[in-house]
């Protein structure tokens, strides 16, 4: 199986991302970064609003910031060349499905209008929301397979490797997981949970790089499982092709990937964290935002959100 997405995929999402940029959005300037404030533990508030302040690779210890119990924040930055024109930022929330349910919602289903993923996290009491999977020019419907419970959209699509999944139906299984279609017995593991999103692997079952070095340059939205079977929430906060973000993914030790996908990319990457009295989102931007000078807060047709468990 290839899972290295073609030349037709490239232009596709170059096409949404211009398209996309001159629709009906909400525009505010600014940079990627959206916060509405009110006391938060100082450490915590520095994390969310100081990417300057994001760990290099090597530090693999003092990294993480407790937000929860089961919920840890790290910035993290990446260089191949010593300089800030190289420097690739990125955010990562780390989740434990022991602690958190995670649940799948989309204007297909849920909501008679595009939300921002802040919007999403309000109106269904979210913890934190993330991209669930691309969409077509359509603003709604997913580009690969999606499901919940008895309703689904699309047919499993050959080219796109990866799956996140969650809501088992059996003891046994983990809470939450991103599967690989190199997975042994991989479509009877799909059938046995609630919740599929499927989308481009970004990394191989064997954790090797996947893309090709020329692509759009972009923020970008992951999801990713590390060796201990908790879940990441990645947003991207730099400008980069897909092969630079997996080098500066795999050269943090912190994060310790297992598998990883692609969700999302350029404005439409989006990242939202809400605690008590303080939410904060990071969104993304393409070159299509240069033009326009403009960060824009872009609703997102399907998201993936996490809340505590109730048990």
């Amino acid at each position: 199986m290839i899972a290295c997405p073609p030349a037709l995929h490239y232009k596709q999402t170059m096409r949404k991302l211009w398209m996309a940029a001159f629709a009906s959005l909400v525009i505010l300037a600014g940079t990627g970064s959206f916060s509405t404030a009110s006391p938060l533990a100082p450490t915590l508030a520095t994390q969310l609003t100081t990417p300057g302040a994001a760990q290099d690779a090597g530090d693999a210890k003092a990294a993480w910031t407790l937000v929860a119990p089961g919920l840890e924040l790290a910035n993290l930055s990446h260089t191949e060349t010593g300089t800030e024109a190289d420097k690739v930022l990125i955010t990562a929330l780390r989740i434990d499905p022991a602690r958190y349910d995670f649940c799948l919602y989309s204007v297909l289903w849920d909501s008679p209008q595009l939300l921002t993923s802040a919007e999403w996290a309000e109106q269904f009491d979210l913890t934190a929301v993330i991209n669930a999977c691309m969409f077509l020019p359509d603003g709604r419907s997913p580009t690969a397979y999606l499901r919940r419970g008895e309703e689904s959209h699309r047919q499993i699509a050959s080219n796109y490797g990866g799956f996140f999944v969650s809501g088992p139906h059996r003891e046994g299984l983990p809470r939450a997981a991103v599967l690989d279609k190199s997975d042994e017995g991989w479509e009877d593991l799909l059938s046995q949970y609630d919740t599929v999103a499927q989308n481009m692997r970004l990394l191989s079952a064997e954790g090797q790089q996947l893309w090709p070095e020329n692509g759009p340059q972009h923020t970008i939205a992951a999801i990713a499982q590390d060796r201990e079977g908790k879940i990441l929430f990645l947003h991207c906060d730099s400008q980069v092709n897909v092969h630079r973000l997996v080098r500066a993914l795999l050269a943090q030790p912190v994060l310790d990937l297992a598998k990883a996908i692609y969700v999302e990319g350029g404005s439409q990457s989006s990242l939202t964290l809400r605690t008590p009295g303080y939410t904060h989102t990071w969104t993304g931007t393409s070159p299509a935002d240069l033009l326009l000078g403009a960060a824009l807060r872009f609703p997102l047709p399907t998201v993936i959100g996490i809340r505590p468990r109730a048990d």
